[in-house]
């Protein structure tokens, strides 16, 4: 695979800081077994919605590219916002507060994706809290 990566995944986030730990691990863990298994990377940009705790600074420690979007409670288009600074051809979304099932679901998305049949979908996740 080249220096691009393979799927960028937009997480928009917003006073997140108690509960994205749990995401961003699993997506770690994710993006490494896309990575022995399939050879490719995963760009993690998290999109801050304008958070008045540490949620940028939590992202940022886990190695996450984080953007800065100001305009609260418009979720399209913070998610926007972040697939505008997508690298990656794929491009996945995720919930700062949702931990990704299974571990595969990178290799899941890329192969799935390959087929010109299929052009979306989505995958099981575990809400971190319930509201």
């Amino acid at each position: 695979m080249s220096d691009t990566p393979a799927i960028t995944l937009v997480m928009p986030a917003w006073n997140e800081e108690r509960y994205i730990v749990p995401t961003l691990e699993s997506v770690t863990a994710a993006a490494e077994r896309f990575r022995i298994d399939r050879g490719g990377d995963v760009e993690l940009i998290v999109v801050d919605n304008d958070s008045t705790d540490r949620t940028a600074a939590v992202a940022r420690e886990h190695g996450c590219r984080v953007v800065s979007y100001t305009r609260r409670h418009q979720m399209a288009s913070v998610r926007n916002a972040g697939a505008r600074e997508a690298q990656a051809p794929l491009i996945a979304f995720v919930d700062s507060d949702r931990s990704l099932v299974p571990e595969r679901v990178f290799c899941e998305i890329f192969d799935n994706l390959q087929s010109p049949s299929i052009f979306g979908g989505g995958t099981a996740m575990r809400p971190e809290y319930w509201s």
